[in-house]
């Protein structure tokens, strides 16, 4: 079993990050518009600021409330010991107090998440239950073997 964390910090803007990539289109695409618009008449240009002050924060509040602070986030950001059995495809997260005893233990199978994303640091699987909530783990705790595992369990079409 390894000690096994992230910082909460690390885990909002991996998850806001995630957010702005899938969907950013659309803020760019208003003020696009309201960039064309502004060419007819130059009020326009007031509203593609209230975009990018007022909408955008609210947008990005909402997402932290919805996402970041969800039940699932603390099995990525609280002290935790991991056990990773690659034959029976299941990881057991036991989290910890302050003292290290365990508080609360859950049992998961791969086939509760539904991808994985690897970045610089993370290794992200993404649970079945949402789009943006994610157990996210620092790569430098995991063993070469559990990520290899993962990596083909999840990404097949990247090792043919």
């Amino acid at each position: 079993m390894d000690d096994i964390r992230i910082s909460a910090s690390s885990y909002g803007w991996y998850v806001i990050k995630e957010y702005l990539k899938n969907n950013s289109w659309w803020v760019i695409l208003l003020i696009i518009c309201t960039a064309i618009a502004s060419l007819f008449d130059y009020k326009y240009i007031l509203l593609a600021f209230m975009i990018i002050l007022v909408v955008v924060p609210m947008i990005m509040s909402i997402v932290y409330f919805k996402y970041v602070l969800h039940p699932l986030a603390r099995y990525s950001i609280l002290p935790k010991s991991m056990m990773f059995d690659i034959n029976a495809e299941t990881i057991d997260i036991d989290i910890q107090d302050a003292e290290g005893n365990v508080t609360e233990s859950v049992h998961y199978t791969l086939d509760d998440f539904d991808s994985l994303n690897v970045d610089s640091s993370f290794l992200a699987l993404r649970y079945r239950e949402s789009k943006y909530i994610y157990l996210v783990l620092p790569l430098k705790s995991l063993s070469n073997d559990v990520i290899s595992y993962m990596v083909s369990k999840y990404i097949p079409s990247v090792l043919n």
